[in-house]
């Protein structure tokens, strides 16, 4: 084959745009491509040499997919393969068509965030009836816009339908006036200067969730190690140790961060408290008192733990994990060998292989067991994944088989 001289440079979609019945010229379609570098192409008995059918045959062989390709492997006559493509498009027009209308029929005015988002749509849309040699007059075009308004846009709906616009672009242009309208006084809306946002402005809010009177007791300690690194990092810590030398302006000072840090029922409580250290030492005797009735309710969430209640491994390790943290909490220590003992204890009955299998494991820590269910749990969905899909073939191979059964008959 001759090949194609590198100034023969177009677009892909250049030979499927023309008719079948025009003469392709390489000068029609762009014009620094000389005529004697790509000949006319006319219809089947025409008179062209073997040299021009090469040419032609392997500038076109350049502008397709693979797939056809693969199809017209063995084509070697342009007109051929210009009928095949012609007649392999037109059968894709009434599957477009159908795509076409349906997304057309979904089409709403309200289901857009601008008018722009909703114009670009429409306008596809009407391109693939274009496509499909079907227009979409003016009128169609602006009932569709109007009557997909929101049911609270119900009277500026009412407004346009009397302007009786003559051409889709007039609604489209008055309907962008009025978003460029609703923005700016949006925009003044929240511009505008006031008192309260002014005198907000002002507060300084907390750098941590304040203290609660009768929140957990992982909470009481997340704030105080908060409340520790603070006065670490500005030479503070000694207010709150007994029998330090502190000026009155440090003990103002942690105090305010401190009161600033509670809860309003801790502030009422603690309102003339002057010196940190008490305001510290009563904080912790609260809580230390709260682990008698924090200590019941993490055992009882203990004893009501069950592998077989949670639908993934990273769910139940979760919700092991919190309940240890609130036991270690109440100073009950809980070791690895009884995390291995409750998850292997609590499994389905219908799991008995694969506790027998863990058990025969002997693990040394809780995180080797838990590895070991997460790994096991993928290996069962990429399973389930390749059997599901097996499935779906098979189910469609049996139709494609009983299809051509009843074609036969």
């Amino acid at each position: 084959m001759i090949p194609i001289p590198n100034s023969c440079v177009i677009c892909e979609n250049c030979i499927l745009a023309l008719p079948l019945s025009s003469v392709f010229d390489a000068n029609e379609v762009m014009g620094d491509i000389r005529k004697e570098d790509f000949p006319k192409l006319g219809p089947v008995g025409s008179n062209c040499s073997d040299v021009q059918k090469a040419k032609a045959t392997v500038y076109m062989w350049r502008h397709l997919s693979q797939y056809f390709k693969d199809e017209l492997f063995v084509e070697r006559d342009p007109f051929a393969i210009w009928q095949h493509l012609k007649e392999h498009f037109d059968l894709l027009k009434s599957a477009e068509l159908i795509q076409a209308k349906y997304d057309w029929d979904h089409l709403s005015f309200s289901d857009f965030d601008s008018v722009t988002e909703y114009d670009s749509a429409l306008q596809d849309i009407v391109d693939q009836f274009k496509a499909c040699d079907k227009e979409m007059t003016e009128k169609e075009l602006i009932e569709k816009t109007l009557f997909t308004f929101p049911p609270s846009d119900y009277i500026l709906r009412r407004m346009h339908m009397k302007n009786n616009y003559g051409t889709y672009a007039e609604l489209i242009s008055e309907l962008l006036l009025e978003e460029k309208q609703y923005q700016e006084l949006l925009k003044n809306y929240y511009a505008r200067p006031t008192r309260r946002k002014t005198y907000m402005s002002r507060v300084v809010g907390p750098d941590f969730p304040r203290l609660r009177p009768f929140g957990l007791r992982r909470n009481y300690f997340t704030w105080a190690s908060n409340i520790e690194n603070y006065l670490a990092q500005n030479n503070l810590s000694d207010t709150i140790v007994s029998g330090s030398n502190c000026s009155e302006q440090q003990k103002v000072q942690v105090l305010w961060y401190m009161r600033r840090h509670l809860n309003q029922d801790f502030k009422n409580e603690f309102m003339l408290e002057q010196d940190p250290l008490v305001l510290w030492q009563a904080l912790k005797d609260h809580f230390g008192r709260m682990k008698a009735v924090e200590l019941p309710q993490a055992i009882a969430d203990w004893e009501r733990l069950y592998f077989g209640d949670f639908d993934s491994v990273a769910a139940y390790d979760s919700a092991l994990r919190r309940i240890v943290c609130q036991l270690k909490l109440c100073d009950k220590e809980v070791t690895d060998g009884q995390m291995i003992e409750k998850t292997l204890s609590t499994f389905l009955p219908s799991q008995l292989v694969r506790h027998r299998m863990h058990r025969a494991a002997k693990y040394g820590t809780y995180s080797e067991l838990i590895f070991a269910l997460l790994q096991e749990e993928k290996g069962n969905q990429e399973l389930m994944r390749d059997n599901c899909t097996r499935s779906a073939q098979k189910a469609s191979f049996k139709r494609k088989g009983r299809r051509g059964q009843s074609g036969k008959v």
